[in-house]
């Protein structure tokens, strides 16, 4: 098959990482792969996948009419049996270049929702159903935002991860994300602030950065070795007003390091992570908690380990998302 795979671009962010992913286990399957989106740090791990790197300007009103018909240009000539978009911006512009190649056959849209902002919710789902020929969502707890439309559910899959370290040699609590509003890294600060006798450490960068600052929290900024700082730390602290699946969460499970999170979608169906609420009380408790009984923390951590290997492994994800290209293909042939 000939895919096509647009992406708003290749940042270091988890749903980028999800469609670099999916590029390479495709291409070990033998088939035809195309990434449409912004350059980015993770162009580097794509190998010969084709590309088609479009301008960082999307997001204006230009942007937006370049990013279309420079996408139709691409579609006429690689001429893909299925354009999978990840969410809704890269989702509305990619069914966009369809409609305007005008080719002998229009290739299906799918469109995969990985989150979005507490109030964007409605308007993300409805732009999707209206897009795209199908939609999925990656975790379970995301579909009430589509109701009564259910869509098909295709949890995120990572690749084996480094051994995790000794409880003895990890050390600090790890916020890692985008520092955007939906992540609420302040809440991290806030948590940060009341537990002084931890070390806590921020990776990620965002338009937050400037108004951010705590004594004692390290900034790391984005950083490429996500996973292996993960496997060092004591724990993960998820302080998101939204979630779909996190790529980092399940990265620090993989790795047997215990998660505390908000109550977001995507988290319940999950061993190795506990739920406080959103209040930074609660969560600067809760972590206080498992700090002081390495012996929980180990348990999370084990049980978090076996869940990412039975569940949410790449091949999974890759063998769910083909078998879905070639049912929707067929179906618009």
């Amino acid at each position: 098959m000939r895919i096509l795979l647009a992406s708003p671009g290749l940042g270091l962010g988890g749903a980028e990482r999800v469609v670099v992913s999916l590029a390479s286990g495709l291409r070990a399957r033998g088939h035809d792969v195309a990434v449409s989106g912004a350059a980015g740090p993770l162009d580097a791990q794509l190998g010969d996948v084709e590309r088609l790197v479009l301008p960082e300007r999307g997001r204006s009103p230009l942007g937006v009419i370049e990013w279309t018909t420079r996408q139709a240009a691409f579609v006429r000539s690689f001429r893909p049996h299925v354009v999978h978009a990840h969410n809704a911006k890269a989702t509305v512009i990619a069914g966009a270049a369809i409609r305007l190649a005008r080719g002998p056959r229009r290739p299906p849209l799918l469109a995969t929702h990985h989150g979005a902002a507490a109030d964007d919710r409605a308007g993300a789902a409805k732009l999707l159903l209206r897009a795209a020929d199908e939609v999925v969502v990656v975790s379970e707890g995301v579909l009430p935002m589509f109701a009564p439309a259910v869509p098909r559910v295709i949890h995120n899959g990572i690749d084996p991860p480094p051994p995790g370290g000794d409880d003895a040699a990890r050390e600090g609590v790890l916020f890692v994300g985008r520092l955007e509003p939906v992540k609420n890294p302040g809440r991290f600060l806030e948590v940060a602030k009341r537990v002084p006798e931890a070390k806590f450490v921020v990776v990620g960068d965002g338009s937050l950065r400037e108004a951010l600052d705590a004594p004692g929290v390290t900034f790391l900024g984005a950083r490429d070795d996500a996973r292996a700082l993960l496997a060092r730390a004591q724990l993960l602290l998820v302080t998101s007003d939204s979630e779909g699946q996190s790529i980092a969460v399940l990265e620090a499970l993989a790795a047997g390091t215990p998660v505390v999170s908000t109550p977001v979608s995507g988290m319940r169906e999950l061993d190795g992570v506990r739920i406080a609420s959103f209040d930074p009380e609660d969560l600067a408790a809760t972590v206080r908690e498992l700090l002081d009984d390495p012996g929980q923390r180990a348990e999370m951590g084990a049980a978090g380990a076996r869940l990412v290997r039975e569940r949410f492994s790449a091949d999974a994800m890759v063998d769910a998302y083909l078998s879905t290209y070639q049912a929707l293909s067929t179906y618009h042939h």
